[in-house]
Formats: structure tokens, sequence, C-alpha cells
């Protein structure tokens, strides 16, 4: 050994038997104190975080784990999110008499109820980690073992909430749980960190669920019921929001069924919060319904007797809607229970379906078919009292696996049955029929459903009475407008109304067989062609149309058509001769067309013309109607005036004949007579009413009713009047995608409706329309149409310029487009806001909410300062700006601040030297959103006593001022965003750049984005730009952490990063320092070497004169006596220390950095930096490497930078012993390349 070590070893002991300064203590790593290391503080007072007692602090580290030890201290001071939670550890912490008793808890679920165990040993014993059980293939059993909570027991706060989209759904509905989580903490965990979410049973996730947090997928339990995330590396920083679905619509399920969800989280071990079980309740209710109807006659013999084939089989005439005396009737039941109706319940598969069918007396039963009897066995009996016939079938119900297969319904089935209609009964009789049904649900609610009733009239004198009524007989009937308000007058009169240009004009047309009403020579569909030709005023715009259900008309009462028509709907043009081939639109249902709007099937600035029903396949008596509401165009007044014509052609008893019904009168198109040999009772170009019969009317006679006929089908008319001068005109305008879940807008591919309508509050037209599109980023228009253009801006938005082709539109007319466009899926966009604007030449114009305040439409009027259309002429917009949620059901971000020297070194912990510039930056994991919206971030630059934003109670250990030197330098993408800054002077106020007189007296800082774009999250690093203290002692460090929150996710604060002082290349914290001044003069040692400054360095670097110069001690008096040579470990001794005034600050770096815990001297007001435990040590000026700790003592103030300090009496004599004990052995100083 030479006889340099040999001193420093002295050197060391010496200043660790005198105790002449008290060192603070940092937690030895693992790979540098053994099993049976102990470090032991003695209990000082402190202002906040006080440790009661004395403590003692045992790490420990398992070849068989992780290299990283678990460590834990104890504290009156709690980090868990509820009180009634405790600390948890892998290891054990032994305590005096004031600890608390240590507890053994069972986890079933996610919901931890602790109880006492008071024979907890003192004893050092180690638990087993509760993520062996995290990772089980079944549900986990997690037991704690647990003592005081430790000021370091967490160094993350969790906030968790798990709650249900809606408490309360039907079956059929998707049950849905929304979890929160935000994970908070500026120092990094030892630990492994764990979410356990609690799923429910019977009840599945869809197969296409993203369930990964973080980049983590969970494994699922052996039984299914936990997802399990486990954690690598920290979660600090990461807020998330997540939707769990769970489908009710794929089993039978009971009325009150619960569906319950937990989630947890756990840092090692220890809960730090759960939602405790979150429920939804489903209902149920039966809803089963029967249907009764006449399906058509059965044929019979003259006696009555029921015509059967050798086959056993009768032909049902389905033509026939009713019969007449002594007529078999086939009647078909309908039983069904659809199973997409919200709320369905089951059937019990046990108890059988009830269904009772009455016949009135007048018709009694006959027999039900061989099929019905193959489905269900059946009774029946006649009441004495009533005449009335009951017929009870009971049917099997569906097996519960029968009802889970079913897509439609859960059952349905028909069942037919035979009635005869008395011989004695008159014609005319009505005879209803009813049915019920009476089930039991899965539930055991026995259930009735609604009767259903058919009424038929038995057959009469079919004759047409040719003196039509008021729409009472089956003729051609026109209504038009009573006035502008979409009202109708009658028919039989013309109220030709006083209307101004904003009218909403209701026409209306019911049209019927005529004279093709009865049924001759047994054809029974004697319609053979069937078409109706409105007649559209040139001045008029047709805006909407509803076609309503066609029916079939038999003895004064309405029956479903026998067969169904089909109809196609054909324009005309004012500039065409000939309708379009095209139907603008076909239908081939009988129920009620949607209403239809006209402007998206016809062009009315072309101007329609005429509109063309023609229909085919007609059924017996066939009648219909159809409403339109119309519109003036804009500019005209004077008079507009609608009519109509109807030709039909098939069988009368005149024969097969065309006729054309007009205003003018019904005259035959063509004709050929029933009898050829015989007279025709009229003639091609005759008016079919002047014949009665088999005689012909004399016009003007008392029996010529064509007058009486033509009345209804005259022209409706309107007069379009001109407004008093300075009445408004009102631009509306309306934003909609097509492609919506429950109000949620479908990323992907979607379709955007675009509407702007002269509104209907106007009373004037406005020209020259023109509107503006933006789509915001992360929305692309994919369409081709020709009104559009398209411009992709700087900022990542689309501009769609559209050139509508009506470009002056009238009160109550609308231009409208569907543009196809894609919502990128990828960027998790929680909202999207496209902004429509519109220009119009006329200055006047207003919106609705000018007109009425209390109007639902949001479009408003602003000034074009930007000249968005390119026409210095605008100087208003209309303004319509709509936001959308999305169906992106999850939203992450995962942040953490970091720190770059002036050498580009980045990191949690970088390298700098005194006086040097650096920046802050902050980082988003690659799991992260890929856009960020309403974004802010909030971060507070490193001072001296500095805490966490979000947790004042955590010190973050900052031991050196920084200044900020500029203005935040944002990423590029970033620019749409605003920073604020706090200064010292108001630090409750943000200000722009522009009003920060000095970036020095800057505080802290608010970055803010709600624009209707995006901030990217994969973008370089925002830049803080600091300077470091001119004055900074070697290992002081400067911290700064962020509080961040986006996409409407809950505040989360990540792992700080820092800025370390070091040597620079003069082996000096930095140019410009010699000595520094917080280091008593004299001889000082590390383990590694020691520092004579008692002398001025033989080749200084650094300003001619020294900062502060250093007075040269007395020669030092060497000591006697023979020393001893201590052993000492080759790194980090272990010694016994004095606690620090307050808790050293937690490390975000424990493993992969030498990063001093930080710790604030709460009496003397004096940052100092602890490294690792070992002897005191201040660095001089000329130190040639980085110290491995700096002290701080609750006994002494450490030396300012005044001579006072300097010269105190225990460094003195430090120094003194030093410089003895170097002059003994003739040492020189040695240098940083020994």
């Amino acid at each position: 050994m030479t006889s340099t070590g040999f001193v420093k070893r002295l050197l060391i002991s010496s200043a660790v038997l005198s105790g002449l300064f008290l060192v603070g203590a940092k937690q030895a790593s693992a790979d540098t104190v053994t099993d049976d290391t102990t470090a032991t503080t003695s209990a000082t007072t402190t202002t906040s975080n006080q440790l009661t007692g004395s403590t003692t602090l045992r790490t420990t580290t398992d070849s068989s784990t992780n290299s990283t030890p678990s460590a834990t201290t104890t504290s009156d001071r709690s980090t868990t999110a509820s009180s009634s939670e405790t600390a948890t550890s892998t290891e054990t912490v032994t305590t005096p008499s004031n600890e608390a008793s240590v507890v053994d808890t069972t986890v079933p679920s996610a919901e931890p109820t602790t109880t006492p165990d008071t024979n907890q040993p003192q004893s050092s014993t180690t638990t087993e980690a509760s993520s062996s059980a995290v990772k089980s293939a079944t549900t986990p059993t997690v037991s704690y073992k647990t003592a005081r909570a430790a000021v370091n027991a967490s160094v993350v706060q969790a906030d968790l909430q798990l709650t249900p989209a809606v408490d309360t759904i039907q079956s059929g509905e998707t049950a849905t749980f929304d979890l929160n989580l935000a994970i908070s903490g500026i120092d990094k965990t030892t630990t492994q960190q764990h979410i356990i979410i609690d799923l429910p049973t019977n009840f599945t996730l869809p197969a296409d669920t993203d369930l990964t947090i973080d980049g983590v997928t969970p494994t699922l339990s052996e039984t299914g019921t936990q997802l399990i995330y486990d954690f690598d590396t920290p979660t600090n920083g990461l807020s998330i929001s997540k939707k769990y679905n769970f489908a009710t619509d794929d089993q039978p399920i009971l009325n009150g069924t619960k569906i319950s969800m937990a989630a947890s989280y756990f840092d090692g071990d220890q809960q730090l919060a759960t939602s405790g079980p979150q429920t939804v309740t489903i209902t149920t209710k039966p809803v089963y319904g029967v249907t009764n109807e006449l399906i058509g006659v059965l044929p019979h013999d003259a006696d009555g007797n029921l015509l059967i084939d050798e086959n056993g089989n009768s032909t049902i005439d389905k033509t026939k809607m009713t019969g007449i005396a002594g007529d078999y009737l086939a009647y078909q039941i309908g039983i069904s229970a659809p199973k997409q109706l919200l709320g369905q319940a089951y059937f019990d598969p046990d108890t059988p379906i009830d269904l009772v069918y009455l016949l009135p007396k007048g018709l009694s039963f006959d027999r039900i078919d061989t099929v019905t009897q193959s489905k269900a066995t059946y009774k029946y009996g006649v009441d004495p009292n009533t005449g009335q016939t009951v017929i009870e079938f009971t049917i099997p119900a569906p097996t519960l696996a029968e009802q889970q297969a079913a897509s439609d319904n859960l059952f349905a089935d028909y069942f037919n049955l035979v009635a005869k209609i008395d011989a004695d009964a008159p014609a005319g009789t009505e005879l209803t029929t009813v049915s019920q049904l009476q089930a039991t649900t899965i539930d055991g609610t026995t259930v009735m459903s609604d009767v259903a009733a058919s009424t038929i009239t038995t057959a009469m004198d079919l004759a047409l009475p040719y003196i039509p009524t008021d729409g009472s007989q089956l003729y051609q009937y026109s209504w038009g407008p009573a006035d502008g308000n979409g009202n109708l007058a009658g028919s039989k009169d013309n109220v030709d109304p006083q209307v101004t240009p904003d009218a909403n004009l209701a026409y209306k047309v019911l049209t019927g067989p005529a004279n093709f009403y009865g049924v001759f020579q047994s054809k029974m569909n004697p319609i053979i062609k069937y078409t109706v030709t409105y007649n559209v005023d040139p001045h008029l715009n047709v805006n909407d149309l509803k076609i309503y259900h066609l029916k079939s008309y038999l003895a004064d009462n309405y029956y479903a058509p026998n067969i169904t028509p089909k109809l196609n709907v054909y324009v005309r043009y004012q500039d065409e001769t000939h309708f379009e081939e095209i139907p603008v639109y076909t239908q081939e249902t009988i129920n009620d067309s949607p209403i239809l709007d006209m402007n998206a099937l016809v062009d009315n600035e072309r101007g329609v013309a005429q509109l063309q029903f023609d229909y085919t396949n007609i059924p017996v008596k066939f009648s219909t109607s159809m409403d339109f509401n119309m519109s003036p165009k804009a500019g005209y007044y004077g008079t507009v005036s609608n009519d109509f014509t109807v030709e039909e052609a098939g069988w009368t008893s005149m024969g097969w004949i065309d006729i054309l019904y007009s205003k003018d009168g019904a005259y035959v198109q063509s004709l050929v007579p029933d009898s050829p040999s015989g007279t025709p009772l009229v003639k091609v170009g005759q008016e079919v009413h002047l014949v009665n019969g088999s005689q012909p009317i004399e016009p003007g006679s008392a029996s010529d009713y064509r007058e009486a006929y033509n009345r209804y089908m005259q022209p409706k008319t309107a007069e379009i009047v001109k407004p008093a001068e300075n009445t408004p005109r009102v631009l509306n305008e309306t934003l909609n995608f097509a492609n919506q879940t429950n109000g949620f807008v479908s990323t992907g591919d979607n379709v955007l409706h675009v509407m702007v309508e002269n509104n209907k509050a106007s009373l004037q037209a406005f020209s020259d329309l023109k509107s503006l599109l933006i789509l915001p980023a992360g929305v692309t228009y994919t369409g081709n149409d020709p009104e559009v253009t398209a411009t992709v801006q700087t900022d990542g938005s689309t501009q769609l310029t559209i050139n509508w082709t009506r470009t002056n539109l009238a009160p109550t007319n609308q231009n409208k487009l569907d543009l196809a466009v894609n919502i990128d899926a990828g960027l998790s966009l929680g909202t999207i806001t496209p902004t429509l604007y519109s220009t119009v030449k006329e200055a006047d114009t207003v919106t609705p909410g000018t007109i009425d305040p209390a109007s639902a439409s949001d479009v408003q009027a602003v000034a074009d300062n930007d000249d968005l259309d390119a026409d210095a002429t605008t100087t208003t917009l209309f303004q319509l700006r709509k936001s959308f949620a999305t169906t992106v059901d999850s939203h992450q971000i995962h942040a953490a601040a970091t720190a770059t020297n002036l050498a580009g070194d980045t990191g949690a912990l970088v390298k700098v030297q005194a006086g040097q510039a650096a920046h802050f930056g902050l980082s988003l994991t690659p799991a992260s959103d890929g856009a960020l919206q309403d974004v802010t971030i909030i971060g507070t630059l490193p001072a001296l006593n500095d805490t966490a934003i979000l947790d004042s109670d955590v010190n973050r250990g900052t031991t050196m001022p920084v200044t900020l030197t500029g203005a935040i330098t944002l990423p590029d993408g970033w620019q749409a965003a605003t920073v604020t800054y706090a200064l010292a002077s108001d630090p409750t106020t943000y200000v722009t750049a522009t009003n920060v007189p000095d970036f020095g007296q800057v505080i802290g800082f608010k970055i803010t984005y709600n624009g209707d774009n995006y901030l990217p999250s994969d973008v370089q690093q925002l830049a803080i730009p600091v300077k470091v203290d001119a004055k900074a002692m070697l290992g002081q460090t400067a911290y700064i952490s962020y509080r961040i929150s986006a996409n409407g996710l809950n505040p989360t604060e990540g792992l700080k990063a820092g800025l370390q002082v070091d040597l620079g290349p003069a082996g000096i914290p930095g140019g410009g320092i010699w000595v520094k001044t917080q280091v008593p003069e004299g001889v000082f040692v590390t383990p590694e070497d020691y520092y004579d400054n008692t002398k001025p360095p033989t080749d200084p670097v650094g300003p001619a004169e020294p900062t502060t110069p250093v007075t040269p001690p007395t020669t030092p008096t060497a000591p006697t006596g023979t020393p001893t040579e201590p052993t000492i470990t080759d790194e980090t001794p272990a010694n016994t220390i004095a606690t620090p005034t307050t808790p050293a600050a937690q490390d975000n770096t424990t493993v992969e950095e030498a990063q001093p815990a930080q710790a604030a001297n709460t009496t003397s007001s004096t940052a100092a930096s602890v490294q690792s435990a070992t002897v005191a040590i201040s660095t001089t000026a000329n130190d040639p490497r980085q110290s491995s700790a700096t002290t701080t003592t609750n006994s002494a103030t450490l030396p300012q930078t005044d001579d006072a300090t300097q010269t105190s009496a225990t460094t003195s004599l430090l120094g003194l012993l030093f410089a003895t004990l170097l002059s003994l052995f003739g040492l020189g100083h040695r240098r940083r390349h020994e």
C-alpha cells in the first residue's frame, strides 16, 4: 500500500471519528450495500413530513429478483390516495415502540379490506410481492404486509375513476364503463406498477377492443375475470381514458340483471387507488305481438261445401278482400317477439304460449289447416249466450338456445284457420275477429299481448255512386294552399292566397279508381294503366314530397292491396319536351314514403315542369295520395298555378277503355268494346260522364254532373306579392355527419352533410351565395364533387371552396351537398370541428338568431378580417362552427420532463457547468395520442425548496436556481399554441412574451391550445432555455416538472428532469470560479483523493483575480502518535449519520443515475445535496473530479460565501489537521490525472 492511500484512509477514519461534520444520509444502492449494512438516523425537528421516533432502514438484494432494491421507511405521513389505505412494501421495517401494527390483507378483487394482526413479530421478515399474484393464471389473491405509512412508501399518486356511462339500460343496449386514470409523481418508483380490472361475469368485451394501456397489453386471468396490466417502466405522467363496452343482446337476461366492474392501481403490492364495484342495471320488458288477417276466400260448391282437391288441398283466392254469405274465409294469425327491440325479454322455455282467437256471431269455426296442426294443439267452444266461438291454441315455447340463435325474432310463426260466414248473414254485415297472446318470460312474468282485430264487411252492391263528395269517393281530387304557412284549403274551392316570397305552399292530390271501381267479367285486376302527372308552375321550386301508403278500397273500407304495386317518379324540366328516362325515385313497398327532399332528387335551378307518378302492378280499386311543399323562385312576384291529370286504362262495363282525367273533364283516349258486335256506350274523345249506364246524358240537363266532377281537378293558385322594403333576408347553415353511433361520429370514411338556406324567417331572396368549408387537420376530403375545390392549408386543415349551382335562393330554399370525408382513426381525435362560412351580396342579410333570439341556430355573423373568400368587397361572413364528438373510445398521454446541456446530452439528469446555458424539454411517449387537443401545460422554473405542481407536499429537490434566458421555443406543428409567463412580481398572472420585461424574472409558464385542429405529439421537444447560476456548487441540481392535460384527460405530472453541476475542463465547476467560497479553506479528502486549498493552484484557469480571495491558513501542526489504517470499502463506506432536518427528496433516477437526493434545511434555509452515505466533503474550486457527496447537518449551518463563515472554528481546525498531516508525510498536491 502506498503512503498516499494510507494517508487517505487515515484522514477518512479521523474525519469519521472526530465528528466534526455531520453528513446527510442517502439510501445506498443495491450493488454497494450488503445485507447487513445498516444506516441509522436520529430524529430532528422539521416543519413538514416530520419523522417521529427513530427508524432503522434495512435494504436487501435478492439474487432471484430484480437487482433494484426495495426499501421502506416509516412516517406519520401517508402517500396513499385514501386515508384508509396503508403503505406496503416487499421488505420489512423494524420500528421502535411507537410503530403501528403490521397488517395482513386479502384482496379478492379490486377492493381490499384490512384486518389488524396484533401478533406481527418485530423481527425482520420478507413478504412476497403481489406481482406474482397479479401475473397468476387464476384470479389473484394479493397479500400485504403493512407497517406505518412510510414517506417513501410510494412516489406516485393515482387518481382513478371508473364510472358507468349510464346507470340503467335496456337489454340489447351496450353497457359502457369509462375508466379515467391519471398517475402523477416526479420521482421514479423502484417497484413494478399494475392495473387490475375486475370484469363482469357472463359478459364479454368485443373481440376488436383495444385493451392496451401505454403500450402494455393485459393478461387475462384463467377464469377470465380480470385484466392484469404489468408495467415494466414507470407510469408517472400517464393519463388515460378508456371505454369498456359489454353487449347485452347476445344472451337471455333477467329483468334487473346487474353488470359490475372494478379497477385498482398498484405500486408494487401497494394499492394506491380503487374504484370499488361500479354497476349497470339491465331492464327487460316483454313485447310480444299477434297479427290477425283475412288472407282470402276458399271456393265452395253450389251446396255450400268446401271444394277440396284429390290431395286434400283447397286453393285460397287471395284477390278477394271479403266474402258473401256462405263463403269460407281463410284467416292467418301471426306471433312475433322482435329480438332487436331494446329491452325485449326472453320466453320461459318451460311454459307454453297460449293463443286465443275469438270469432263473432255470424262467423263459425270450420277447421285449421294441416300445417297448423303440426305446430300447435287447439280446442274450441261456442258461448251460448253471445254466440261467439273461442279457439285456444297451445304452442311450445322456443328453447333458450333457439332464442339466442335467432336473428330477427325470439319466436315468430303463423297459424291458419277457416271460418264460414253464416248463410243468413245480410250484405254489409260487419264481422270482427280478435286474437290475443299469453306467455311467460324467463323471470316468471306472465304477459298478455295487445288484442289484434280484423274487421270485414260482407259483400254488397259495388255500383259506383257518380256524385262525388269532398274526398269521400274514389275520384281525383286536388287541394291547394290556404296560406303561405303550409296549410291546405278544401278541394272544392281555390282560395288563391296572397303570400310573400318566403311562403311555404302546400299542395295535395288524391287519386282513385274512378270509373274502374267495379270488378267485371272475373277480371280481378281491372286497372292496367295508372299514371298521375302533376304540372308545376315554372315559378315554383319543388322542395318536399311525401307519397302516402297505397290502398285498395272496398265497400267504404280501405284494405291492404291484394298485390304490391311499383311506383316510379319521373321528372320533366322546363327546357325539355320529354320526361327523363331514369326515374328520380322508385318505391316497391306499400308503406308511406319518407318525406323526400326533392332538392336532392331534382334540379330546381333548371325548373321542374312536370312530375309523373307511374304505377305498375296496380291493385284492385287502387287509391293513393301525394303531398307537396313548394316555394316561390327568387325574384318572382305574381300568380302561380298547379294542376294535374290522371290516366287510367283497364276493364269497365264499357269494355277495355283508356280515360284521361283532367281539369277539363274525363275523356276517352281509346276503347275496345266489351262486345265487338254490340254498340259501344261511349266513343273515343267523348266525356265518360255523359253516359249513365247504357243511356247517354243530355249536356246541360239535370243529370249532367261534369261540373261537379271537374271542379275537384281545377288548378290551385296563389299570389306572390313583393314585401315591403328593408324586410330581412335570413341565412342559415347546418353541418352534420351521416355515420354516427349514439350521437358519436364514426372515424374512418364518413359523409358530411352541408346545407345553406334562405331561412323560413326570411321575406326576401338573397343572391351571389358562396361558401367555404374548413375541415380540421385529421379530416380529409375524399370526394370529387364538381362544385368543390379543395386546398390543403399549412396548418394541416383543408379549405373547401363550394361553388353552388344555385347562387340565388328565395325564402325557404336550400342548397345541400354531401361531402365524402375520412377521419383519421390513428390520431384518436376526440372531437372534430368543421367550420362553414357563407357570403351573399345583400348587406341586410342576417342570422336566424337576429330575428328570433331563441332560435336553435348556431350561425354567427363575423367580420371578414382575413379575407377568407378572397373578395375584398366582402365584409361579413356567416359562420357555423360545430364540434362533434367521435367514437374514439380511448385516449392517453404519457409525459416526462427532459433536460439538455450545452453539449446536446438529453436525459432525466444531465451534467452542466456553472454559468452554462441549457434547456428543459417535454417528452411524450409513442403510446400517447397522435393528436393533442384542449392542451394545457404548466411548468414552474427550478427554485430552492420548490415542490411538485400537483402535490405541494413533494419536494422537487432543487438546490440551485436557474434563470430563463428567453422565450420558450415551440416545436413544429405547435405554432398555434399560446405561451404565457408568470413573473416573480405577480405569480398568479400569466402574460405573453411581449409583456415580459426581463425573462430572468419568469418563475413559471403556461402553454395552451384549444383550437379546431390539434398539436402533434410526435414532434421534437419544446425548448425552455435556461442558464445555470455562475456561483453554483459542484453537485448542485435544478429540477423541473410539468402539469399536463389534453384530450379531456385528467391532469398528470410526470418524472422530473434536472441539471447537475459537474467539473469543467479546467477541473472547476465552471469558468470564472477559482475557489468555492462555500468550502472552508484547508485540506479535504474523498475516498479517492485529497485536496489542499491552502495554496494557490500552480496552473490557475479563470479570471486574473479570483471572485473571492482565499486567506491562507497558519502552518498546521502535525498530529502525534501512530495512526492506524482503517478498513473501508472500495466505494461507499457504511456510516452512522445524523438525520437531515427535512427528509431527503425522492430521486427519480435511483438505478441509472448517480443523482443526489435533495433536502431543504428548514432551520438554516441552506440547500444541500446528499449523494451517498460517506464522510462530509465539500469541494474546492480546483477539484479534479466530482464529489460523491455534499453535506447537510442539523447542528451547524453550511458555510456561506462571506469570509466570516469561511473562518469558522470547526473548519479552521479541520484545515489545520489536514495541513499538518500533509506536512508529516511530505505529500504534494495530487492532480486529477493521477
